[in-house]
């Protein structure tokens, strides 16, 4: 029986602000969602203010069976927000982003453990992906 692969997705997680209401977002967690829908093991590693918007993201990442371990908190910044319209065309733009600068987490030592122990199989992160660590 093959393992769950673990995948990683190192970035931002922020708001998405649309007319509709409120989503999480962030592609590096989406992607770590996705893993995890997909039957792998997917990590955020990310960094959110210690702030309402932070606490309710962890709390939807838990609800979505994603693991907040690597999930730092900042006490300076906020949770970063994009707001995002729909033009009459159906197209969507973001002209007002809000990034709290907290998106990246620290290297720290967790983080360190799981990729120096090559435990992970993909890790995702500011668009790119690795997929080999040996």
């Amino acid at each position: 029986m093959t393992l769950p692969a673990l995948v990683i997705g190192l970035g931002e997680v922020l708001w998405d602000l649309l007319p509709s209401g409120k989503v999480l977002g962030g592609a590096p967690a989406n992607f770590a969602y996705m893993a995890q829908v997909l039957g792998d093991r997917g990590i955020v590693a990310s960094r959110v203010g210690r702030d309402e918007l932070g606490r309710e993201a962890c709390g939807v990442m838990q609800q979505l069976g994603l693991s907040t371990s690597y999930v730092q908190r900042d006490d300076e910044l906020q949770t970063g927000t994009a707001s995002i319209t729909i033009d009459p065309g159906g197209s969507t733009n973001l002209p007002n982003r809000r990034a709290g600068r907290v998106g990246f987490a620290r290297m720290d030592r967790s983080l360190r453990r799981i990729v120096r122990e090559r435990r992970c199989n993909l890790f995702w992160f500011a668009g790119s992906a690795i997929t080999d660590f040996r």
